[in-house]
């Protein structure tokens, strides 16, 4: 064995002696004696005589390689035995994305709500979400999405008001570490899907789990470092569906010719609080999405329409102790239908996205929710948005440079049923400029105008006029 790696070894400078030409400016030699028979070649099993060291550490290297490539291989033989004759290999992928983001809001007007929220230029931790995502078989897999945030740290809980008889109260996380002495800020964990997919063809597929509503484009696409512009605009936000839900899922997709329709069925617990983990009444939300695509090297488009009906609810549980005894009673009840349009397309350097959204709340009478903050309870209501946002990519190869605009508008109005709140109508413009310096990294700055074109001033106070300023950082890993 160690002959033959040493001839392994000296093979490639044994071949360049042999095929390397006379030198050209030399006369051709003179022909000599014959040469002598070729000496007997020693066997492999005989020793090696001491040789060069650089041969006999490359000759241990060789040793050392072909040791762990035969390890390797009782390894992989030994997993084929444990399975058996199907050596389908399984897979685990973790990947995410983490943004940081620069913003300054600035209200107009110290009665606009949007007042409240306004803050002095600083730097946000946005998000750091990971995917956990495993594929024990080729049509089997679990996908778990999990968000890393500080919050609740710095959430405002309270204003100071002589009218509300309430002080200013803000949450913190900070705690001490007995061990070392120091202090930090313990954060949360928000679980944004986690679901088990059966997959058996591309026509027919079975999702079960907490799973993000198949609804427009924003919100299953969430990631910032594929998103153009840097938050969600209005319309998202106030959209009626909601964002995530728990239940069971039908889903596929069908050619047609060059086109492809895709579908989505699915039943849920609706909306409670405790929606993610189970269900407060018997009654369950009921929700589709159907969408028609067509993609090819330089166009593709997709236009969905969505389509949710369920309800919202919360009960009250009693107890009794002469005699032993627990009621329940519903102390919310609405129902709510929720219906939405999008578009997406991409044709050569331009990029659209278009979504619509409408959504009705009416309550049972008696079964409203309250708003402690403003006083009374929520009234019914209906509500309508949508925006439109388009991209440009510059031609300037190989930098990705896209400047963007996009129009939004969302209104909140107010159906009766003897209730308060916060209703009104903004406008907003955006612009900015999306720079992609590598295929993983994304630079994000845009300016937004809100404008409030409700017209009147349901409580004494309206939404406001009001701008802000976004720069971010996005990076998928």
């Amino acid at each position: 064995m160690r002959a033959l790696l040493l001839l392994l070894c000296l093979a490639p400078w044994t071949a360049r002696a042999q095929d390397a030409p006379p030198d050209a400016g030399s006369p051709a030699p003179d022909a000599g004696p014959p040469a002598p028979d070729a000496a007997p070649t020693p066997d492999d099993d005989d020793p090696l005589p001491p040789g060069d060291p650089d041969v006999d550490l490359r000759l241990a290297d060789l040793e050392a390689r072909l040791a762990a490539i035969e390890a390797e291989n009782r390894r992989l033989s030994s997993l084929i035995v444990e399975n058996g004759e199907d050596t389908k290999a399984s897979r685990f992928d973790v990947y995410g994305f983490t943004d940081f983001t620069v913003f300054y809001v600035e209200a107009f007007s110290e009665s606009s709500i949007l007042a409240g929220s306004e803050n002095p230029p600083a730097l946000y931790f946005g998000h750091l979400n990971l995917y956990f995502d495993f594929r024990p078989e080729d049509d089997w897999r679990v996908l778990t999405e999990l968000r890393f945030t500080f919050q609740p740290n710095g959430q405002v809980n309270a204003f100071t008001s002589e009218q509300l008889g309430t002080q200013f109260a803000r949450t913190s996380t900070r705690v001490g570490d007995p061990v070392s002495g120091s202090s930090f800020f313990w954060g949360g964990v928000g679980i944004e899907r986690a679901h088990v997919d059966w997959t058996p063809s591309e026509r027919l597929g079975l999702r079960v789990g907490v799973f993000l509503t198949p609804f427009g484009v924003w919100n299953v696409d969430h990631g910032t470092p594929v998103l153009i512009a840097a938050r969600p605009p209005l319309a998202v936000l106030s959209a009626p569906f909601p964002t995530q839900q728990l239940g069971v899922q039908v889903f596929g997709a069908l050619p047609l010719g060059w086109h492809s329709v895709e579908y989505a069925l699915y039943v849920t617990n609706g909306r409670s609080p405790v929606e993610l983990q189970g269900d407060l009444d018997a009654d369950k939300a009921l929700g589709a999405r159907l969408s028609l695509s067509r993609r090819e090297r330089t166009t593709n488009w997709e236009l969905g329409a969505a389509a949710w009906r369920g309800t919202l609810s919360d009960t009250e549980r009693s107890l009794e102790l002469t005699p032993l005894r627990f009621d329940r009673r519903q102390t919310i009840s609405a129902d709510q239908t929720a219906l939405g349009i999008d578009l997406r397309g991409e044709w050569a350097r331009w990029q659209v996205y278009l979504e619509g959204f409408y959504g009705l709340t009416v309550f049972e009478d008696g079964k409203r929710t309250r708003q402690p903050l403003l006083g009374g309870t929520q009234p019914d209501s209906e509500t309508f948005g949508g925006y439109l946002l388009g991209a440009y990519r510059l031609p300037l190869e190989p930098i990705d440079l896209r400047p963007f605009a996009a129009i939004d508008i969302v209104d909140v109005g107010g159906g009766g049923g003897g209730g308060t709140g916060v209703f009104g109508r903004l406008l907003s413009g955006q612009g900015g400029l999306n720079w992609r310096p590598t295929p993983h990294t994304v630079l994000k700055g845009s300016y937004t105008r809100l404008w409030d074109i409700t017209g009147r001033e349901p409580l004494g106070f309206a939404l406001g006029d009001a701008h802000y300023f976004d720069l971010q950082l996005a990076v998928a890993f």
